[in-house]
């Protein structure tokens, strides 16, 4: 993680405006590829910050899900959002079980399994 998200100002500032995830991701276009990769950056430095994502998850989780099934964003961003996914499984298994339930976790595998049933040639054009 990020050592300036850790400190004691960022974390503050962070819970502060934590209420701004769901308007940027709503605000997020589908077209500005380089401006969700900004974000989904920015989410994975954030990630182990359970009081600033946990409230967001199932949108989060949308989201990253939407993205990484998309052929159409780039390898690259598709990898971003998946990292995403990943480090959720690992650092919210328990609270999504306990919150959202096995239906959210249902999607996250649903989307994992036909993401590894593509084709080779999707991932070697970028």
């Amino acid at each position: 993680m990020n050592k300036i998200a850790q400190t004691p100002k960022a974390i503050k500032i962070l819970r502060k405006y934590k209420n701004l995830i769901p308007l940027v991701l709503n605000a997020l276009q589908l077209d500005q590829e380089d401006m969700i990769q900004k974000v989904f950056e920015t989410f994975n430095e954030f990630v182990e910050i359970k009081k600033v994502l946990a409230p967001h998850l199932p949108l989060l989780i949308e989201a990253a899900i939407k993205i990484s099934l998309n052929k159409d964003f780039s390898v690259n961003l598709r990898e971003i959002t998946m990292l995403f996914l990943e480090q959720i499984a690992e650092n919210y298994s328990k609270y999504l079980l306990k919150k959202a339930g096995v239906p959210i976790i249902e999607k996250i595998i649903d989307a994992a399994f036909k993401i590894a049933s593509e084709a080779e040639e999707d991932f070697e054009d970028d």
